[in-house]
């Protein structure tokens, strides 16, 4: 993504049916952001993504990228859902599921070419799967699964990867790991969007976060919305027993 380049979300309503899961919601992302998308549960966050990838039609308001719609630039974003719904069942190798990044632009039973076959290897590269290629997906622990999922996605050749919730059901080293991981993408010249309910992990890692409760409660650089106030107009005053004071090194609040 040019470094000018903007994702922006300006006055975002979506519903499901009549009621709206998000209102007028407002924010503006930029290339090396790493976003993190925090709310207590049935904020919309979730559907603040699909909304994004064009999965829920917009009540209000509209979402550009470098100035044109997202829906004319569909293969610039990519798509990582909550674990829970994932087949791991299904029986695909790591090797079989990363190269089905390129099933988009070359069809399912497209023949592959050298383009493809080099972004399956930067992919499976970056992500640090070569030595489990040949491993079927029921095998895998849990962050070997995200980061199989992920190398699927940088395999597309998006610059724009939206995450929902790639830390539940991790570990602590694994979740470290991953987020590390998506640190480096986000020094790529990509923009990763990522819903998170690891509050610490948001603070540690997150260069921008949205704070969400169906509306916008803060929005912007991460030691600017990470205060105790905000938290508590998002989630209420028990947030508090579940935050150390370390996270909030410079508020007084």
């Amino acid at each position: 993504m040019p470094h000018h380049a903007l994702l922006v979300l300006k006055d975002v309503t979506a519903s499901y049916r009549t009621k709206p899961a998000v209102h007028h919601v407002s924010a503006q992302w930029r290339c090396c952001d790493l976003v993190g998308i925090v709310g207590r549960n049935g904020a919309g966050k979730s559907t603040l993504l699909k909304t994004i990838m064009g999965w829920h039609a917009l009540d209000t308001g509209s979402i550009t990228l470098a100035g044109a719609s997202v829906a004319s630039q569909s293969r610039r974003l990519a798509y990582l859902p909550q674990r829970a719904a994932i087949d791991v069942d299904f029986p695909l190798t790591v090797g079989e599921l990363v190269a089905q990044g390129r099933f988009p632009r070359r069809g399912l039973f497209g023949g592959f070419g050298r383009e493809d076959y080099a972004a399956i290897d930067a992919a499976i590269d970056e992500l640090g799967l070569a030595k489990l290629l040949d491993r079927p997906l029921a095998q895998l622990s849990g962050g070997e699964l995200q980061r199989a999922f992920l190398a699927r996605a940088v395999a597309t050749g998006a610059d724009v990867f939206l995450l929902d919730e790639p830390l539940v059901g991790l570990d602590a080293p694994s979740a470290h790991d991953l987020m590390q991981r998506l640190s480096g993408l986000q020094g790529r010249d990509r923009l990763i969007v990522a819903v998170l309910h690891d509050l610490a992990a948001a603070r540690r890692w997150c260069s921008q976060l949205l704070l969400l409760d169906r509306h916008v409660v803060a929005s912007g650089p991460t030691a600017t919305v990470f205060t105790r106030a905000n938290l508590r107009a998002a989630y209420g005053s028990a947030i508090d027993r579940d935050l150390p004071n370390e996270l909030f090194p410079a508020d007084d609040s």
